[in-house]
């Protein structure tokens, strides 16, 4: 997929009034992510314009001691 089809790919996506559902998909993604970096409550981390938010909150959450 060239450049320009994939930015009107996301675009719509974002675009479309309730990207809530992608969020849920990735999700999981950003709870092992946090668990894989090892980050925590009380860690400082920068999470600028990676999505959602997901991250931020895992790491928030401390999904690295979750099963």
């Amino acid at each position: 997929m060239d450049a320009a089809a994939y930015k009107e790919q996301q675009r719509a996506v974002y675009s479309s009034g309730d990207p809530t559902w992608l969020a849920r998909i990735l999700e999981p993604a950003a709870a092992a992510l946090a668990a894989a970096t090892a980050v925590g409550p009380g860690d400082r981390v920068l999470d600028v314009a990676a999505g959602d938010g997901n991250f931020a909150l895992a790491a928030a959450r401390g999904d690295r001691d979750r099963d």
